[in-house]
């Protein structure tokens, strides 16, 4: 067996939807949008909680953070805040 298995292409796999469940690529297709709603310029960690827990009671994160007897809208609020005193980027015209 190689030791290498499957990673040549890893790069590749991150842009197939195919790569993920239905609902993780639904939360990574948001964070564009939560992007220019905070207008940060960088989707790391935060947005992706702010993503994941914005799916609702239904989502991974929600019932993770329940499951920890952590509060997740607390969570939420705290992520929202924090993402909202990030560095702004200036709005571009977009092409229409």
């Amino acid at each position: 067996m190689s030791s290498s298995a499957n990673f040549d292409n890893s790069a590749d796999d991150l842009n197939n939807p195919n790569t993920y469940t239905e609902n993780a690529f639904a939360v990574l297709g948001k964070m564009p949008q939560y992007a220019d709603t905070f207008q940060i310029q960088y989707m790391e960690a935060p947005l992706l909680l702010h993503s994941m827990l914005s799916e609702g009671k239904q989502s991974l994160a929600f019932r993770a953070l329940s499951t920890a007897d952590v509060d997740p809208a607390s969570v939420q609020q705290k992520v929202e805040k924090w993402l909202k005193v990030q560095p702004k980027v200036q709005s571009t015209n977009k092409m229409m």
